[in-house]
């Protein structure tokens, strides 16, 4: 046991012995123990609620905890897909910039606005693809 709970149970302990105490002065003989049982079973119940308490409360922090890392997780997950894909369709809307806005260009332009809608529609599925695997986590 540690030092606080031996404490906690020498003063529960002294503040039965008070209470039969007390009662035995207030009660005869026949309802003495039944009393007794009573303060008893109303302590044990005390106890264990503050048991009960504590371990909620650490129940609670490991989940936080828990929900935390597989935040960080996700967080560093997509990442990850967003630099995959940021400097490719970063490369392709600067060449469309500089394409300019001549007619000569036009299926150039066209096949690179195909391939940079590609390449956003797969990044955005990349992302996507995490949000059921974390749900199922969560």
């Amino acid at each position: 046991m540690d030092k606080d709970r031996k404490l906690k149970y020498e003063a529960n302990r002294l503040n039965i012995e008070q209470i039969i105490n007390e009662m035995k002065m207030k009660m005869t003989r026949e309802e003495l123990p039944a009393a007794i049982s009573k303060v008893v079973d109303q302590k044990h119940e005390e106890e264990m609620h503050d048991l009960l308490v504590k371990l909620y409360e650490q129940k609670t922090v490991e989940l936080k905890e828990k929900l935390m890392a597989l935040l960080e997780e996700k967080l560093t997950k997509q990442n990850v897909i967003h630099s995959t894909y940021d400097d490719r369709i970063k490369a392709l809307k600067d060449l469309l910039m500089k394409m300019g806005e001549s007619e000569e260009n036009e299926d150039a332009k066209a096949r690179l606005d195909a391939k940079l809608q590609d390449l956003v529609d797969e990044m955005n599925t990349e992302l996507e693809k995490l949000e059921p695997d974390f749900h199922l986590k969560e």
